[in-house]
C-alpha cells in the first residue's frame, strides 16, 4: 500500500483513518510506505503486518484541529490483532482520550510487545495505561516519555512496571508535572 504524497509529508487524520480501517481486513498487507512510516512484515508469516511505524505524523491533527477520528480505527484494530508486535505512534497528538482506548486494547491484545507513545500529550491517560499493564502479559517495552504525565500517574506506571510479568523496559523520561491541586 502506497499512500499519496511526497517523502517527508506528514500523515494526517484522513490518511490515518484509511490505514486504520484497512488493518482488520488486510490479511495480505505487508508494507505501508510513505513519509516517516514504513511498516514491515514478519518474515515467518508474510501474510500479516507485524510492525507499524507511524511516528511523527500528528495523526490526531494539531491543537486547534484535534480529532480522534483519524486514529480510532487503528487503535480498535489493535484490539483484534494477533500479529502486530511493534507499534510506534511517537508524536501523533494522541492525548488522554487516545491513551484510554490504547489501555483497553492492551487489556485484550496478546501479540504487541513494543509500544512507543512518546510525545503524545497523554497526561492523565497514563493512569488507564498503568491499570491495563496489570493484566497485559505480552508488552515488554513501553515508551511514554515527554507526555506531561503527573507525578501520581508516574507512580502508578512504576508500580505496574514492578508488578508486570512481561514489561522489562519502561521509559518515563521528561515527565512528572505537578499534580493538579
Amino acid at each position: 500500500l502506497s499512500l499519496p504524497g511526497q517523502p517527508g509529508q506528514l500523515m494526517g487524520p484522513d490518511e490515518a483513518y484509511v490505514i486504520g480501517s484497512l488493518v482488520p481486513f488486510a490479511r495480505s498487507l505487508t508494507n505501508v510506505s510513505g513519509a516517516h512510516r514504513l511498516p514491515g512484515s514478519n518474515p515467518s508469516d508474510p501474510g500479516f503486518c507485524s510492525q507499524i511505524d507511524l511516528s511523527f505524523n500528528l495523526m490526531c491533527g494539531m491543537d486547534k484541529e484535534y480529532t480522534f477520528v483519524g486514529i480510532k480505527p487503528l487503535l480498535l484494530a489493535l484490539i483484534d490483532s494477533t500479529a502486530l508486535q511493534y507499534l510506534d505512534l511517537y508524536q501523533n497528538n494522541i492525548r488522554a482520550e487516545g491513551a484510554e482506548v490504547i489501555a483497553v486494547a492492551l487489556l485484550i491484545n496478546t501479540s504487541l510487545t513494543s509500544l512507543n507513545l512518546g510525545d503524545n500529550a497523554i497526561s492523565g491517560g497514563a493512569i488507564a495505561i498503568a491499570q491495563s499493564l496489570r493484566r497485559n502479559a505480552s508488552l515488554t517495552l513501553l515508551n511514554v516519555s515527554s507526555n506531561s504525565i503527573a507525578y501520581d500517574a508516574g507512580i502508578a506506571l512504576t508500580q505496574a512496571f514492578g508488578n508486570s510479568k512481561s514489561l522489562v523496559n519502561l521509559n518515563l523520561r521528561l515527565n512528572f508535572k505537578q499534580n493538579a491541586s
